[in-house]
């Protein structure tokens, strides 16, 4: 017996194989990505200003020294995009991390638990990696910006 989608005429539920998955439009996975991976953009944004302040300055950017405020160029749009990243922090890390129940997929039914608590712990990782690596702060790096 055939299925009839319409849900008025039909006494019959549909089968695994007359379920359509769903596209998922290139914008979704690209605003599931940025949300996830905002711990990356957040450090990104850091040491991308100190890494354009030393090119800029032809030296390692040095703490109470160099500002990074007061170097021209494209340091300046690096710097105050990583402001804005910090202020949003609080906002955005939970976001992220919620943002892993409403993955844009198109697997299977059975995988997506799965995969979801994969990406949830994943997302812990990542928070606790930049964190980590906020606290050791290589280089100086974090030092230098906040001066």
């Amino acid at each position: 017996m055939t299925f009839n989608p319409n849900p008025y005429q039909s006494t019959d539920a549909p089968s695994a194989e007359a379920v359509v998955p769903v596209a998922v439009s290139s914008r979704a996975r690209m605003l599931w990505l940025v949300a996830y991976l905002y711990p990356v953009f957040l450090l990104a944004a850091i040491y991308g200003t100190w890494l354009f302040a030393w090119a800029a300055l032809g030296h390692i950017p040095r703490p109470y020294r160099d500002d990074p405020k007061g170097i021209d160029g494209i340091v300046q749009v690096v710097y105050f995009v990583a402001i804005i990243l910090c202020w949003v922090w609080p906002l955005l890390t939970p976001l992220g991390f919620c943002s892993v129940f409403f993955l844009p997929c198109g697997q299977k039914r059975s995988w997506r638990i799965a995969i979801r608590f994969i990406l949830a712990l994943l997302y812990v990782a990542i928070s606790f990696l930049t964190l980590l690596l906020s606290r050791v702060d290589p280089g100086g790096v974090l030092k230098w910006y906040w001066d």
